[in-house]
């Protein structure tokens, strides 16, 4: 399987395999779920070998985009309030220069304040790859806004005639969402 690098929070670098099975596993599920999908994991998980962390990383499976069609290593997060098909409003981090729309609960969920930053893993059609983002209490904070709008319009949702929402005005097109988002880490207690 493919080497990854992943630096410890001391500043040290590890070159790792990738966890074949999970990959191939999760590759799997995203295809059965029919769009482009994220988990959150413990890190360990996405390598070969256990890493002595409870980090948690968010994994952005997108199978059919190869890896060189976004620039994903682009460090800033942004965010915004999009809509699902159904119309409802969704809180999303903007990755990979504004390209990767990613579930805000989703980074919730992966407790990037605890550990200063965002760690996510890439799953393209051509490669995995793991890329670390600064994360700070801003970061956290504009996120945390950008969901209590989407909450506070959640009952706000427009209709056509045919019972679809209406399309959200201004959205941007080329903006791979990926709303789907899957926990699966283990807890304790």
């Amino acid at each position: 399987m493919q080497k990854v690098e992943f630096r410890t929070l001391d500043g040290r670098f590890l070159s790792l395999n990738a966890n074949a099975e999970f990959v191939k596993s999760t590759r799997q599920h995203t295809l059965g779920e029919g769009t482009p999908t994220s988990y959150v994991v413990e890190i360990s998980d996405v390598f070969d070998k256990l890493v002595d962390t409870k980090e948690r990383c968010v994994v952005i499976v997108l199978p059919a985009l190869v890896s060189e069609a976004i620039d994903y290593s682009a460090a800033p997060i942004n965010e915004q309030v999009r809509t699902t098909l159904e119309g409802v409003p969704v809180a999303c981090a903007l990755l990979a220069k504004d390209r990767v729309a990613v579930n805000a609960h989703a980074l919730n969920e992966a407790q990037p304040l605890d550990f200063g930053r965002l760690t996510i893993f890439w799953m393209f059609k051509d490669r995995v790859d793991l890329c670390h983002y600064p994360y700070t209490e801003e970061t956290e904070e504009r996120l945390w806004l950008a969901s209590s709008v989407a909450d506070g319009h959640r009952r706000e949702v427009d209709r056509n005639a045919n019972g679809k929402a209406d399309e959200v005005t201004g959205a941007d097109s080329g903006v791979i969402e990926v709303l789907s988002y899957f926990t699966v880490v283990q807890t304790t207690g």
